[in-house]
Formats: structure tokens, sequence, C-alpha cells
């Protein structure tokens, strides 16, 4: 066989493969044991973004705020392949949960207190996958997002949800609040075209000044975390952003193609022109490594 048919024919039985598995809706609604908690437009929305990632090898995945851990057994059996299932909750409580299979950790903390993270790093230091379900106030939600994007692997995402929250003034939200969670996500969605705008690092510092909280990161550590942002999508309720190296999220050369102006020809003078940041990030970040780029 050759190595063109091998691989469709790869390809076309793992095709099969996922479509005998049950579908994350029907895997929730099986469930008996521990008590879950999603919205019926969560479960169609994840079907969805994380069908790629589903029988990925190696796949880890983080839960912030799991009430009564159902969640975690409809992830574990929706995942087929994955290495560790991590937990986490400030409810004490949530320590009875017991889980058979090894591939399931259980940390009790605040997710914002920096001894919770140390533990959660030392089970497993990246992410394919972080789901923030905790606490739903959107101060929480803004430092929950600070301090856990950088520990999400390339090509992984982070999800937010019950965003919903965000406009609800018992959870610090308000339609037209300018610190509310949601805000703060709009407001990111403007660095995914950064390079169009920004003319020193510290103007993030300007673009956030909504958030003080941002100011607490050293501003080349801002600046990584949001050149590393690929894209922001909002569902309802919910805000998705992927993560990729630096040099998949920048607009990168202008490639003009033909011989023939016959309308414009200052356009060829454009050919090659480069719109990127990835040298003026080398010689402004601090202890940039070679995968973030």
């Amino acid at each position: 066989m050759s190595i063109r048919r091998f691989a469709n024919f790869f390809r076309r039985n793992k095709l099969n493969q996922n479509k005998n598995l049950l579908d994350l809706k029907e895997i929730h609604l099986r469930n008996k044991r521990y008590v879950s908690d999603k919205w019926e437009s969560y479960l169609d929305v994840y079907s969805e973004i994380f069908y790629n990632k589903r029988d990925k090898d190696g796949l880890t995945l983080l839960e912030v705020g799991i009430q009564n851990g159902g969640s975690l057994q409809t992830w574990l059996t929706y995942f087929t392949r994955i290495k560790k299932l991590i937990g986490t909750d400030i409810d004490p409580k949530c320590s009875k949960l017991k889980y058979k299979s090894k591939k399931v950790e259980l940390v009790i903390g605040d997710i914002n207190d920096n001894l919770t993270i140390e533990k959660i790093t030392k089970i497993e230091k990246k992410f394919d996958i972080i789901i923030d379900d905790g606490s739903h106030l959107s101060s929480d939600i803004i430092i929950t997002f600070l301090n856990l994007f950088k520990y999400i692997k390339n090509d992984g995402m982070y999800i937010a949800e019950d965003l919903h929250c965000s406009y609800w003034e018992n959870f610090e939200g308000g339609l037209n609040k300018k610190d509310s969670a949601n805000n703060f996500f709009k407001k990111l969605s403007d660095v995914v075209n950064m390079e169009h705008w920004i003319k020193q690092k510290e103007d993030l510092y300007s673009h956030f000044e909504d958030f003080p909280v941002t100011k607490k990161l050293h501003i080349d550590d801002f600046f990584l975390i949001t050149s590393l942002i690929h894209s922001i999508e909002f569902r309802n309720s919910i805000c998705i952003i992927k993560k990729k190296k630096i040099s998949s999220n920048l607009l990168g050369k202008r490639l003009i193609t033909g011989k023939k102006a016959i309308v414009n020809d200052e356009v060829l003078r454009l050919r090659g022109k480069r719109a990127s940041l990835k040298s003026y990030l080398k010689k402004n970040l601090r202890n940039l490594k070679k995968d973030s780029i």
C-alpha cells in the first residue's frame, strides 16, 4: 500500500471510529453518577470545537470549578486518549469526590492563589484545554485568565463559561459596566490585530486602563500573553480564546503575484512588505522562548 493510500485509509478509519462514539450531549444525558450541570448549547459548542481533539493522544484538560464533579466523568468518556484530567475547586467538600481512573486528579484551593497553581503544575505543566467554570465574578474571571493562559499549549484553547453573569450586578457585571469580564474579552479581541495599532508595549496598559489588575503583570509578561492569542470567539455565554505561536498570529508578508499592473503599478513596490512584530518581540521581550515564536 502506498503512503498516500495508507494515509487516506487511516483518515477514513479514524472518521468511522469517531462516528461510532457517543456525542458529548449523549454522554452527558446518560450520566447517572455525580451531578453535572451544563447548558444545552454549551454541549453543542464543545462538540464542534473539541471534535479534532477528541482522540488526540496525551491530551490534558483543566477544569476550574467542578462542584459535584460530574463534568469530569463526561470529559473522561469523551476524550478517548486523555492523559490527565485535573479538576480544581475552592470548596473542600470536593475532596470527597472519588474516581476510579488514575487519569483524574483533584486540587482543592483558590485558583488565583499561587499555591493552588503550583499544585496543579506539579501534576501537569501545560494543558490543551482549560475551562473556567469557577465563581463567575468578573474580577475572578479576568484574573484567572491572566494567571492561567500561559499554561495553555500551542494550538490549545481557553474557555470562559457562564459569561451571562457579566451582565448581572451581583456578579460585578452590567451591560455597560466598563470592568466586566465580557468587556475585558471584548477589549482582548483587539490584540488579535495588535501589530497594526501598538507603537510601544505600554500601549497595552492604556488599552486596558479599565482593568487595573493588568498593571500587576510586568509589561513583558502581559505583552507575551496577548501576542500568543490567535483568535477570540464569542458564543452565547462562552468566550473561546485560541493560542498559537506568535508567527502564526502575524499578518506576514504581502504576497503580490503577476507581472502586469495595468490599473495601478504602485502596488508592485509593496511586494514582500512585511507587517510584523516579530523582530520587535525578540528585542523587547525578556526570556522569549523559541517555541513562543
